[in-house]
C-alpha cells in the first residue's frame, strides 16, 4: 500500500469517528414521530417512536422526549446523556462493521415510573433495553411498510 493510500485511508477513518448525530429539533419532526411512527416498547420506562424516511437528506435522526414526571433535572439529562452515548457507541460499531445507520426518524420517550426506578437505573440496564428495540428499529427499513400520510401544517 503506497503511502497516498495510507493517508486517505486513515483520513476516511478519522472522518467517519467524528461523525455526530443529527437531532431532530423542529416540533414537526417530533409531531411526525407521534403521529405516524411505530412504536417500539422495548422496557415498561421507554418507548422508541420510528418513522422511516425514504430519499431525504440525513440517513439516521433521534431526539427524545424526557417529561419533567420522570424525574429531576438530573434524573433527565442522566438519561439523555447515556442516549447518546448508547447511540454514538452503535454509529461507531456500524461504521466498524462498514453498515450505513437505518434512514429514520427515532424519537426516545422515557415514561414516568414510580420514585426511585430511575435513581438505580444502570447503564446496563439501560443499554440492554436499547438494544432490544434497536433490533426492531434495524429491521424496519427491510420491510414493506403502508405508505404513510402527509402532516398538514401542525
Amino acid at each position: 500500500m503506497s503511502q497516498a493510500q495510507k493517508r486517505d485511508r486513515v483520513e476516511s477513518v478519522a472522518a467517519k469517528s467524528r461523525r455526530r448525530l443529527t437531532i431532530l429539533s423542529k416540533r414537526s419532526d417530533f409531531l411526525r414521530t407521534f403521529r405516524f411512527g411505530r412504536k417500539i416498547r422495548p422496557a415498561d420506562w421507554v418507548v422508541m417512536n420510528v418513522v422511516v424516511r425514504s430519499g431525504e437528506g440525513d440517513g439516521f435522526r433521534c431526539g427524545w422526549t424526557c417529561p419533567r414526571a420522570v424525574g429531576p433535572a438530573v434524573i433527565r439529562n442522566r438519561l439523555k446523556r447515556w442516549s447518546r452515548e448508547w447511540l454514538r457507541a452503535k454509529l461507531k460499531s456500524l461504521d466498524a462493521r462498514g453498515a450505513q445507520m437505518p434512514p429514520v426518524d427515532l424519537n426516545l420517550g422515557f415514561r414516568p415510573m414510580p420514585d426511585s426506578f430511575y435513581k438505580t437505573l444502570t447503564f446496563d440496564g439501560f443499554s440492554a433495553a436499547m438494544n432490544r428495540g434497536w433490533v426492531l428499529v434495524e429491521k424496519l427499513p427491510h420491510q414493506n411498510l403502508p405508505r404513510q400520510r402527509r402532516i398538514e401544517n401542525p
